[in-house]
């Protein structure tokens, strides 16, 4: 009797968990990291594979990235002490989408203009907050500088292209990789790397504008008409864009500096189409539901 119980426990506590975790490997896809860095489709893979984890902590679906990808798994091994000493910091405001581009794609900060993935996508971080049971994009999802109002012939190729898709910063927004965040608020001292790792990732999508319904190019288009007309009057505003407007970006050294942005209702509409989330309309707010 005694022994037959302690096979039975060891069964149950030591040879199963390790049979069902040999099973799940086995059964795990795996990825190239210059594939996902340079082919579309498997990059469409991998995002569909990190969806399924969500909702979940950055911690968790980190995790699952490195043992997917083993060439990610050896990138972080080797420059995670480095990364996290100088990237975490409280007042770097942009410390998330660094982390999301270096946990789940190795790459490093750099001051490279090109797209982050050899297949044209751009990797950008936001945060929706929770409205009942509904969500919608607290802010603004920055894409590029396009020039300072200290020099209005800085905006010069915007004035040039009348086309929006000829202009040279579309090949920054025409295509990214979205991580959506919950918006929590910090109500106790939590250390930066802590408070990354533990944020919750809501969904992942991919994006492209050039597969927008008609309807939404069509209002993207008049609000860079919009902003095309601003310019030449001399008189920068994001006055009625609704989707694509230009905003402030400026420093304490270039307080002029300005950026091409998609607005909080756009990306919330972007979530709906292309991470095929229902969308719910309230007077000129939308939401979605995750």
């Amino acid at each position: 009797m005694f022994w037959s119980k302690l096979w039975f426990t060891t069964l149950i506590t030591v040879l199963l968990p390790k049979y069902i975790s040999l099973r799940i490997r086995k059964k795990m896809v795996t990825f190239a990291l210059d594939q996902i860095q340079g082919n579309e489709k498997v990059l469409e893979e991998y995002v569909r594979c990190l969806n399924q984890l969500c909702p979940a902590p950055l911690s968790s679906v980190a995790d699952y990235a490195r043992t997917a990808c083993p060439g990610l798994a050896t990138i972080y091994e080797e420059h995670s002490s480095r990364f996290l000493t100088n990237n975490t910091k409280t007042t770097d405001k942009g410390a998330n989408g660094k982390y999301v581009e270096f946990s789940l794609f190795g790459i490093l900060p750099n001051s490279d203009s090109n797209s982050d993935l050899l297949c044209g996508y751009d990797i950008k971080a936001t945060h929706f907050k929770k409205i009942s049971d509904m969500y919608n994009a607290k802010e603004r999802l920055t894409i590029t500088n396009c020039g300072t109002k200290s020099d209005y012939n800085s905006f010069k190729n915007i004035s040039d292209n009348e086309l929006v898709t000829d202009c040279k910063y579309y090949s920054k927004m025409q295509k990214g990789v979205v991580f959506v965040f919950l918006h929590e608020s910090q109500t106790e001292q939590v250390a930066p790397l802590e408070r990354l790792r533990n944020k919750k990732l809501l969904t992942v999508f991919l994006y492209d504008l050039a597969k927008l319904p008609e309807q939404e190019k069509a209002v993207f288009d008049s609000d860079y008409a919009l902003i095309r007309k601003c310019i030449a009057d001399q008189a920068v505003s994001q006055r009625n864009q609704k989707y694509l407007h230009i905003h402030k970006h400026g420093t304490k050294k270039n307080p002029n500096t300005c950026a091409l942005g998609f607005t909080n209702q756009f990306l919330t509409k972007l979530a709906s189409i292309f991470a095929e989330k229902k969308l719910i309309m309230k007077g000129r707010s939308c939401c979605i539901k995750i």
